[in-house]
Order: structure tokens, then sequence, then C-alpha cells
């Protein structure tokens, strides 16, 4: 694989990483958030991470095969300058349009009242944090990696 293949199959890898982190600490929250009484307000922005989540793997997993493999059936990652340039910018351009959406989740979980640790709380840690963190990764997620783009 070349340099700009590697780093391309680093980006996606990466952004899928933070991806399944955030879903699977919204899979774990949530259920245990209804259970043990969250307030509606945290319960509506659950659903609403829930919503925007699905929707950017949604948007990832279309960018995948479009312009990540070179097809749907092989799944191997495109090796052609052309192509690698064009994942890249696609990319790019994907996370610009998801970028609104998550500073606006962030800001919500900044906002909002956060449940009581009784709440969220599993031993050793605390969903709700973990959950933000995941989520403020995705935010952050294309500082440097894409600015070599």
């Amino acid at each position: 694989m070349s340099a700009s293949g590697d780093f391309l199959w680093r980006l996606n890898h990466e952004y899928g990483s933070r991806l399944t982190r955030a879903r699977s600490y919204l899979d774990l929250l949530e259920p245990l958030a209804r259970a043990r009484g969250a307030s509606p307000a945290a319960l509506d922005l659950l659903d609403h991470t829930r919503v925007l989540l699905e929707s950017v793997h949604d948007e990832h997993r279309a960018w995948r095969y479009t312009y990540f493999y070179d097809s749907h059936e092989n799944k191997r990652v495109v090796q052609s300058p052309t192509a690698i340039r064009r994942a890249l910018i696609s990319f790019s351009q994907m996370r610009a349009a998801q970028e609104n959406e998550l500073n606006d989740l962030v800001g919500a979980f900044i906002n909002l009242p956060r449940p009581e640790p009784v709440i969220t709380g599993v031993p050793n840690t605390d969903l709700w944090e973990l959950l933000y963190a995941a989520v403020y990764e995705l935010v952050t997620f294309t500082g440097d990696l894409l600015d070599a783009v």
C-alpha cells in the first residue's frame, strides 16, 4: 500500500473506531438511563444522539463503499493516486458537512445539566462522561489528519 493509501486506511480506521466507540457507549448508557429514571431532557438528548450517530455512521458507510473501496465485492482500499485523492477530498467534505451537527451535539451535552452519577454510573466509570468524550473525539477528529489533504 502506498504512503497515501496507508494514510487513507488509517484515516478510515481511526474515524470508524471513534464512531464505534461513541455508538457503543450510547448503547450501554441509553437503557441504563431509562431504567434509572434519567430526566426527560437527558433522554431526549440520548435519542438525538442516537439519530445523529446513526446518520454519521450511514454517511461513513456510504463514503467507504463509494470512495474508499476499489469495489463492493473485493473491499480493497483504492490504490491509484487519483482515487486516493478523491477519497480524501470526499472524506473531508463529508466531515465538514457533519461538523455543525456534531458541534451542536457537544454544545447540548455541555448545556444540559448532566444526570446524577447514580443514574449514569457503573463501577469505576460514568457512561455519560464516556459518551460525551467519545462524541467530542468525533468533533475534533479532523484536526491534524486532514490538514494534509
